[in-house]
Order: C-alpha cells, then sequence, then structure tokens
C-alpha cells in the first residue's frame, strides 16, 4: 500500500512541470546603469588583495624566524 502512495505521489511530482503555465514569464526590465559601481568595487578589491600580499610579504621578512637562537 505504502509503495503505491508513493507511486503516486512521486509521479504527480514530476508531473507539476507539464501543467506550469509558461505564459507567465516575469520579464525584468533593463535598466540604464552606470557602470561606475561596478569599476570601483573592482578596483578596490584588487587593491585590498594586494595590500594584503604586501603587507604579508613585508611582515614575513622582517621577523625572526621561529626557533633560531
Amino acid at each position: 500500500m505504502k509503495s503505491k502512495i508513493f507511486s503516486a505521489v512521486s509521479v504527480f511530482v514530476m508531473s507539476l512541470p507539464v501543467f506550469a503555465d509558461e505564459a507567465v514569464v516575469a520579464a525584468v526590465p533593463r535598466g540604464d546603469t552606470d557602470p561606475t559601481a561596478l569599476i570601483v568595487s573592482a578596483v578596490l578589491f584588487f587593491a585590498m588583495i594586494a595590500a594584503f600580499v604586501a603587507y604579508v610579504f613585508r611582515k614575513g621578512n622582517s621577523g625572526k624566524e621561529v626557533g633560531t637562537e
């Protein structure tokens, strides 16, 4: 009995996309956007990565090594 119910439910769930109404598609209107925010964000992102690499490089060369006396 349980297998028949499971089979019926699984067939019903798999057939749901067939009943979907394809005519109702929400189209988002394209707006005119300024790419300035994207450019500024990308520049800041790469600048922060470069600053972190420079910081790690400078800290690694200026400290004492652990275990040497």
